[in-house]
């Protein structure tokens, strides 16, 4: 397998999502000295498939969720060509870090998701990143403090402002 690795690959900093998505800062990009640097972008929504039977040792069902988490960084690694792997060029391979908020899980686009601290830290393929979200921390529910995740992904309305022309009279 060692063979097969490159021993070296990009680290990139930042993600822009195609036709006029979010453009995400990761977290190893980010600089806190500078006028922006408290401004994080970071946390974003992802989709992932778990199996739904993991634990009972059943079939296995892969189902398809969706969590919210923390890009870290991107790595970008070009496999060679290997006939083992029925690889036959070098192909370039985009992989997001993401710490996960822990417990974050489902659509915050339609339902309220909070978290109380991070969990692990896992690789996917970047294409699971979906777009940017936003969090709050509030501590109406629990006295440590929570982060609630604000979703404003595409599925929901947009807000548009339409006012009506009207007519002035002049008073006399």
């Amino acid at each position: 397998m060692d063979a097969v690795l490159p021993e070296r690959c990009e680290r990139w900093g930042k993600l822009r999502i195609n036709d006029g998505g979010d453009c995400i800062r990761t977290t190893c990009a980010r600089n806190p000295l500078s006028a922006y640097g408290k401004r994080d972008n970071s946390f974003i929504r992802y989709v992932f498939e778990y199996d739904k039977n993991a634990r009972n040792n059943g079939p296995v069902e892969m189902l398809e969720q969706t969590g919210y988490g923390r890009l870290d960084f991107i790595l970008a690694i070009t496999l060679p060509a290997d006939p083992h792997f029925d690889i036959e060029s070098p192909q370039l391979h985009i992989l997001a870090y993401i710490t996960q908020a822990k417990g974050a899980i489902g659509d915050a686009s339609t339902r309220l998701i909070s978290y109380t601290k991070m969990g692990r830290s896992f690789v996917l393929d970047i294409t699971a990143v979906q777009c940017a979200v936003g969090r709050v921390e509030t501590r109406a529910d629990k006295p440590n403090g929570e982060w609630v995740i604000v979703d404003r992904s595409e599925g929901l309305c947009q807000t548009a402002f339409h006012q009506e022309e009207q007519e002035f009279e002049e008073g006399d």
